[in-house]
């Protein structure tokens, strides 16, 4: 999962990024993390995030702004508020908006949020550490080998029985069905 995380203050970055570690390190999900100290640096990006944890009171734009700006975009990620202003929530509301979260409280609430996140996400897997499952739209299977359909068109092998690959791919959001003739 490809996370951003959008805070004034450093201390808040590195705890944030701890609690992430600790949450999808459990869960043996892949994890990318990107840091930004301002809702300008953020909009200045140009990684697609699936998740962003962003504080609402910064210098410049703040995050209820931000959280707007984004929402005009195509692709926009779902958001997690964290922040001790809880008079500025009802701002905060909107599309993809998954919670909030108070500063002094954070690790039980966010893994909470984050486990909502999973569910409305998916998750994703590495296959042969090359091939992530969100790019994967059918598998093949060919006795030992699997053939994997990827997005961009690209169909490659993988020495990796599709009984196997069930078994990995157990927590993505793959369906098994039998097509006669392929």
């Amino acid at each position: 999962m490809k996370i951003g995380i959008c805070d004034d203050e450093l201390y808040m970055r590195e705890q944030e990024e701890k609690i992430c570690h600790s949450f999808f390190e459990k869960q043996s999900l892949e994890l990318e993390i990107f840091f930004f100290e301002s809702g300008e640096e953020l909009l200045d990006c140009q990684e697609e995030m699936e998740l962003l944890i962003l504080d609402i009171e910064m210098s410049g734009i703040d995050g209820i702004s931000l959280k707007n700006q984004l929402q005009q975009k195509e692709s926009s990620p779902f958001i997690i508020f964290v922040t001790n202003y809880e008079a500025r929530m009802q701002q905060a509301f909107g599309n993809k908006v998954l919670g909030f979260v108070k500063k002094g409280n954070m690790e039980s609430q966010l893994h909470e949020l984050f486990q909502t996140a999973i569910h409305l996400i998916g998750s994703n897997m590495m296959i042969e550490g090359k091939y992530p499952s969100r790019d994967i739209y059918a598998i093949q299977a060919l006795k030992e080998y699997s053939k994997l359909y990827l997005k961009n068109g690209d169909s490659p092998s993988v020495r990796i029985s599709l009984t196997k690959l069930e078994t990995m791919l157990e927590p993505v959001p793959f369906f098994r069905f039998i097509v006669h003739g392929w």
